[in-house]
């Protein structure tokens, strides 16, 4: 995230931050699969990698959710040409990372009229969801033998 450290642009920090957690998810989802080059996952959108995480386990609901409102800012920039994020919408991303496990440093309150604070919490929680994706894969097993067999 160094590449983020001296960026103040709010659509440059959500577009390359959205890149960096694109890349852990993918990274978390290959570590899983016994053979992820099937679902060619650079072709899917950002919300079916995240369904696909939370449908096996990978990922627990708030995780979900966050990963999500964070998607929905990205989505909102892609799409809009004057959208600007506002304070409110950083503070309750950061608010709903503050219940998450490890997380409780993202109860602090950001300041209203400080720019610089809100950037500084947006970077945050780039950093934040990152991490939750990294660290769940440092956990998980690759699921080698996912053949079924059904008894009669």
């Amino acid at each position: 995230m160094e590449e983020l450290e001296y960026k103040n642009d709010k659509l440059y920090i959500i577009l390359r931050g959205h890149i960096y957690i694109d890349n852990h998810l993918n990274n978390l989802l290959e570590g899983f699969l016994p053979n992820p080059n099937v679902l060619e996952l650079y072709k899917e959108s950002f919300y079916r990698k995240v369904i696909l995480a939370l449908s096996l386990n990978l990922i627990e609901q708030k995780h979900y959710e966050a990963l999500i409102k964070f998607n929905d800012f990205r989505n909102k920039y892609a799409h809009r040409l004057r959208y600007k994020i506002t304070h409110k919408e950083i503070k309750e991303l950061k608010e709903s990372l503050s219940t998450i496990d490890g997380f409780e440093i993202f109860k602090e309150d950001i300041i209203i009229g400080d720019k610089n604070n809100s950037v500084t919490d947006l970077k945050a929680i780039i950093v934040g969801l990152g991490a939750i994706l990294v660290q769940t894969a440092r956990w998980i097993q690759k699921c080698e033998d996912p053949t079924f067999i059904v008894k009669d």
